[in-house]
């Protein structure tokens, strides 16, 4: 991740002093799975998730309580820490906030670069954010390359999101319905050697279009943001 240093700094320096040990523990561990692994939403086993962190202040050796974690993340969300997505029976899906992104932590949030957030923005759920994907691609499917427009489009996921994939800009690509029909639930680089083997792509093809993989993956391929709008 691009300014870790900076974003530790932030955490322990701007952060840290407006919560207590408990939400300091529960923030970090959140961190650790969510922003040091790329992704954006984490979900958290809130049965299980006081025997995978720090042991509480009672007893010596006892785990924190589970009403302890439900308060805590609750007033981590009110705090705008973390957000709630989604409840499962797996458990409880949140979003995760950086200092940058919440109120009242850094006060000259308005100097932060579109450069740093963009990692953060939703580029699937987000309609507007979708179009600066289609333009990126410059009107073609990322896969085939057949030419598309904002009215026979798909947003899909390189990684899908079976398999964890997130909705950044580097896990998003514009596709025509077709391809988007036929990958399904594959993972993007398998979709790309059974268009190769099934002779959609020619040799050359198939090796750009691996390298646009990585590329995309290596955080190359950002898409172009207008200053003047406000992303979601």
């Amino acid at each position: 991740m691009k300014n870790i240093e900076i974003t530790i700094k932030q955490i322990i320096d701007l952060l840290f002093p407006k919560l207590d040990a408990y939400e300091q523990m529960f923030y970090l561990y959140l961190f650790r799975n969510t922003i040091l692994e790329d992704k954006i939403e984490f979900l958290i086993p809130i049965s299980s998730i006081h025997k995978l962190v720090g042991f509480g202040i009672g007893r010596l050796g006892s785990p924190v309580s589970r009403q302890v974690v439900r308060n805590k993340f609750k007033s981590l969300e009110e705090k705008g820490c973390i957000k709630l997505v989604k409840r499962t029976r797996k458990g409880i899906i949140y979003q995760f906030y950086l200092p940058e992104e919440i109120n009242g932590v850094i006060n000259d949030t308005a100097t932060t670069s579109n450069e740093i957030n963009i990692d953060r923005m939703d580029f699937y759920k987000v309609q507007k954010n979708k179009i600066y994907i289609l333009e990126r691609e410059n009107c073609k499917c990322f896969y085939c390359g057949k030419k598309i427009t904002n009215q026979d489009f798909a947003v899909d996921h390189v990684t899908p999101q079976m398999l964890n994939g997130n909705n950044s800009y580097k896990n998003c690509v514009a596709t025509c319905i077709d391809c988007n029909s036929l990958k399904q639930g594959k993972d993007a680089e398998n979709f790309t050697r059974d268009l190769y083997r099934k002779q959609f792509l020619n040799k050359d093809e198939f090796s750009v279009l691996l390298q646009k993989l990585k590329d995309l993956s290596d955080g190359k391929l950002k898409p172009q943001m207008s200053d003047d709008k406000n992303f979601i």
